[in-house]
């Protein structure tokens, strides 16, 4: 795990200064606190920051290829290395090094893509080959490791973070108007957009190959599920049990030559993933779980279970609302851009104690993407089970909650609608009137259907909604993931992420996601309950409750940034009508509405206004 950044010139005759490039790779030196290096080859400047995790003294970046001379850059692992290690060295292939990095060089090939899929693993990387002069930029399948760029008719740059970015000349933290609706609905912007304007996310599961003559970049895409689907079956890995395929999933993911331990909340995902750890790995383990001061949000108790049960080393911090105010600044410019969840600051808190004991931490992120772990997912089903019948009630119900002004309730019933459009709003967090009221210049329909029309109708109809939940929701959740784990140096693995985990999954009828009286995950709870008592896999889901609406009306630290955010010199006064959301900010902190949706994604435009403007030593 680490960080990478680079530029390429489309004028041969220009030339890359290493001190752009120290720029670039000094404001991510969160993510690699062991190492950095640089490359420069006239028009392309590669560099990185290195976190150590495999093949400590030899693995160092940007690495050289010496009989072709090609040069990478590379951030994530392959946990599959040493197999595709074994099979290039029969085939005669040498290596000088141990590293995952050196097999990854040694097997890209711009000229086909085939050769991707043999990778098991979490990665973004450049590759420069000197005598085509020419660039290849991927990104794994689910876009688990993040990569940004920035394409102008001068130059195409890259790097891990978008603050990396903002060190180039004339690329300024300027906000991308369209991508805010959006934010405002969803509390993330969707691939490959972001927030700020010229700076583009290449999706997961693509690349951009850059030759001379180039004037600008096409992205292709080099991951079909639809055809892995397909060879998968073909294979007869579908007939694994989910035993089978967590296990394997787990142990690729223990590669490491340094200490590795497990997020452990308490709850279904984490306590399989641990468990799991804990068969494959004698000796000490340490697990780490983070909570509330406040005991009404505190679920500890679950954690300690799963350490006492299996005799792990469990490290357990709480977070009081101060800490809290006080680190939200810091999270956002962590995150680039206006954090989706309000727990985004207690898990940069738990990033933080885990980096003192280990480097490498495996996490339960992707399983109710895979497995319907999301009660929002009912409503929906509960329509397509009742037929044409289903849409109607739904429209009828949510005109009768809007006229009762039972907002909550009116969001449900549109989940049922028959309309496209609707359903895919009711997806939002925002109330849609708070949302009405803010006028957001731009609709941010247009790119959620885009992606909701890329996803097969032929699929069961559970499997689009879970398929739209891994291209939008998912996408916030792993690039959160890795930047709060990066803040502090620490390398972060999702299991269920796996894509033989995920391509199993989709094999699996719906019985197995969705259980009797709609119940979510009963095969995972089934299994955990193996182990775990049944309190702690049948508790209903309570997620990570963040308790903004007290915070925002009683909390002064808060109130002091709602004030603030009120203001004339705040971006958020420019962006949206200033009587509105002085209305939203009165009405909530007086308790006469509940507007903690809307005023969470004001908050963190307004910080991160502040927070992007920053030098990287304030945070």
């Amino acid at each position: 795990m680490c960080g990478i950044a680079g530029i390429y010139y489309f004028d041969s005759a220009a030339r890359v200064e290493q001190p752009l490039l120290e720029r670039m790779t000094s404001v991510i030196s969160h993510r690699g606190p062991n190492g950095h290096g640089f490359f420069i080859d006239g028009q392309v400047g590669l560099g990185h920051r290195r976190l150590s995790v495999i093949d400590l003294d030899g693995g160092g970046q940007p690495m050289i290829d010496e009989p072709s001379r090609r040069v990478i850059v590379y951030n994530g692992e392959i946990f599959n290395y040493r197999e595709l290690r074994e099979t290039l060295k029969n085939g005669g292939t040498s290596f000088r090094t141990k590293s995952d990095t050196e097999v990854l060089l040694k097997l890209a090939n711009p000229a086909v893509e085939s050769w991707a899929h043999e990778l098991n693993g979490m990665f973004a990387f450049a590759l420069w080959d000197p005598r085509e002069r020419s660039l290849l930029v991927m990104r794994d399948r689910f876009g688990v490791k993040p990569l940004y760029y920035v394409s102008t008719p001068e130059f195409f740059a890259f790097s891990s973070e978008i603050k990396s970015l903002l060190q180039i000349p004339g690329v300024r933290a300027e906000v991308n108007t369209d991508s805010v609706a959006e934010y405002l609905a969803f509390r993330h912007v969707l691939e490959p957009s972001t927030f700020l304007k010229g700076v583009q996310q290449l999706p997961g599961g693509h690349y951009i190959h850059i030759t001379p003559g180039s004037r600008g970049v096409q992205i292709k895409r080099w991951w079909s599920e639809t055809e892995a689907l397909a060879r998968f079956r073909a294979s007869g890995a579908a007939d694994a049990s989910l035993l089978d395929m967590l296990s394997s999933s787990v142990s690729y993911r223990l590669v490491s030559d340094v200490p590795l331990g497990t997020f452990n909340s308490g709850g279904v995902d984490s306590s399989l993933i641990t468990r799991e750890v804990r068969n494959h790995k004698v000796g000490e383990l340490h697990t780490f779980s983070v909570g509330f001061s406040e005991q009404s949000h505190d679920e500890s108790k679950y954690a300690q279970e799963v350490a006492g049960k299996l005799g792990t080393i469990h490290h357990a911090e709480y977070i009081s609302v101060d800490q809290y105010a006080e680190s939200l600044p810091k999270a956002i410019w962590h995150n680039d851009e206006p954090l989706c969840h309000p727990h985004s600051v207690h898990l940069m808190h738990l990033c933080g104690i885990a980096s003192k004991y280990v480097t490498v931490a495996l996490t339960g992120e992707g399983a109710d993407e895979l497995f319907a772990g999301y009660p929002r997912l009912r409503i929906p089903l509960y329509s397509n089970a009742a037929g044409p019948l289903g849409p109607w009630v739904g429209r009828l119900a949510s005109s009768t909650a809007r006229g009762l002004g039972m907002r909550r309730l009116r969001k449900l019933f549109d989940a049922m609608s028959g309309d496209v459009d609707v359903r895919i709003d009711s997806h939002r967090f925002i109330d849609r009137d708070d949302l009405d009221a803010l006028k957001p210049r731009v609709s941010y329909v247009g790119s959620r259907e885009a992606l909701r029309s890329g996803i097969p109708a032929n699929q069961p109809f559970l499997e689009q909604l879970l398929e739209y939940e891994r291209r939008s929701y998912m996408q916030s959740l792993v690039v959160r993931l890795d930047k709060m784990a990066m803040a502090h140096g620490l390398e972060a693995r999702t299991p269920f992420l796996d894509y033989r985990m995920v391509l199993w999954s989709k094999t699996r009828p719906a019985s197995e996601k969705v259980g009797s009286g709609w119940a979510n995950k009963p095969t995972l709870k089934a299994e955990c309950a193996r182990t775990f008592s049944h309190e702690l896999v049948y508790r209903p889901k309570v997620g990570f409750g963040v308790p903004l609406t007290v915070w925002f009306r009683q909390q002064p630290a808060f109130r002091s940034m709602l004030d603030d955010m009120s203001g004339d010199k705040s971006i958020v006064s420019n962006l949206f009508p200033r009587d509105v959301i002085r209305r939203l900010v009165s009405e909530h902190t007086s308790s006469k509405a509940d507007h903690t949706e809307a005023l969470w994604v004001l908050l963190n435009i307004h910080l991160w206004q502040n927070a992007i403007a920053q030098p990287a030593a304030s945070h």
